[in-house]
């Protein structure tokens, strides 16, 4: 029910202004002429209990875009990370798990990063641009040992490392630049100010 927050009123204490109220009497006059009398709702629903266990994302999982107007958006993909929440996806997404061993995620959303390997994924269609199961399904990717995924993963999540700490480098040197520009601009004035005087 959207509006549980309502059950922790207390309709004896509540202020009649209180907006709260009037949704409270709303509600319940809804209850009683559904058959609710006593205003508790007989029937509950939340929409991540209408999502079957197997539709529920995994950590591990890939998630392609499977749909858009843009070609260049198709195919782009993540790596699920569900922080023990339970997560569910659209249908403009499309999963990929895996279920072999021997292959590491990361390597993996890593890898459909390159050109090459998303070029496999782009769709076909008319206006929008597709990426169907049956192209996932029949993919053809590397699969090294797995000591290499992990070697290469760790390769370039050290170069992700350098680049993130070399822009925020660069942001303090333009900070630092600024800085120094208005501090000679500021002087700059004020001597056009004096030799005006």
């Amino acid at each position: 029910m959207p509006k549980d927050y309502l059950k922790k009123i207390d309709p004896a204490r509540i202020n009649q202004r209180d907006p709260r109220e009037w949704e409270r009497r709303q509600l319940l006059d809804t209850y009683k002429t559904f058959g609710c009398e006593s205003g508790t709702p007989t029937f509950r629903y939340s929409l991540i209990d209408g999502v079957h266990l197997k539709d529920l994302l995994h950590d591990g999982d890939l998630l392609f875009v499977r749909s858009n107007g843009n070609k260049a958006l198709v195919g782009r993909s993540l790596l699920v990370q569900t922080n023990a929440e339970r997560v569910t996806y659209s249908a403009f997404t499309i999963r990929l798990r895996f279920t072999t061993t021997g292959m590491l995620p990361m390597f993996y959303a890593l890898l459909f990063k390159n050109p090459a390997d998303r070029a496999q994924l782009m769709g076909r269609g008319a206006n929008i641009n597709n990426l169907s199961q049956d192209t996932l399904r029949h993919l053809v990717v590397s699969l090294p040992p797995l000591d290499i995924q992990r070697r290469i993963v760790a390769e370039l999540e050290a170069e992700r490392a350098l680049v993130e700490a070399n822009r925020k480098l660069i942001e303090v040197f333009e900070r630092k630049i600024q800085d120094r520009l208005a501090e000679i601009w500021g002087k700059a004035e004020y001597s056009r100010k004096e030799t005006q005087a």
